[in-house]
């Protein structure tokens, strides 16, 4: 895995006073933060997500630009996930990307330009989608298009 932001360090630290429950989602400064995956400043947050891993007794938080960086960073990650987070596109809560429906098209442009929206549910993704075109899709079929290599192109914005 790539080297951790302060994010993470700030976060290992709080980890390591108080109990040993896990945290939640993370307090990104957006325009401060960088993604851990990819350098870039995390600066949209319709875009941004989390991992929340188990390093020996401590809990550390990720954060990432695009929801396509958590997806290279989780296929690489050699602790134990406890907990994955994306930005919800409309509201820009967080929720658990197990939870989410995601929006892929070339019309979104992430950051990174993987073209992943995450929404709170179908009805929202529908709205999504009637906006930005692209398919509907569940967390599995995104890590089986990222392990296939048919996630859109970083930078080309056409569709896979």
């Amino acid at each position: 895995m790539r080297g951790r932001g302060l994010l993470a360090v700030g976060l290992l630290l709080l980890a390591g006073c108080g109990d040993d429950a896990p945290p939640g989602p993370p307090n990104i400064f957006y325009g401060q933060d960088a993604c851990v995956y990819c350098d870039m400043i995390i600066s949209d947050d319709r875009f941004a997500a989390a991992m929340i891993v188990r390093e020996q007794s401590l809990y550390v938080t990720t954060a990432y630009d695009d929801i396509g960086c958590l997806l290279a960073d989780e296929r690489d990650e050699p602790n134990p996930i406890h907990d994955l987070y994306v930005a919800d596109f409309t509201t820009r809560s967080w929720i658990r990307a197990e939870e989410a429906v995601y929006v892929q098209s070339g019309a979104i442009h992430s950051p990174m330009a993987f073209g992943i929206a995450a929404c709170r549910d179908a009805a929202a993704a529908a709205t999504v989608q009637g906006e930005q075109g692209g398919e509907i899709l569940d967390i599995e079929a995104l890590r089986g298009r990222f392990a296939a290599g048919t996630l859109l192109e970083r930078g080309s914005g056409s569709e896979p």
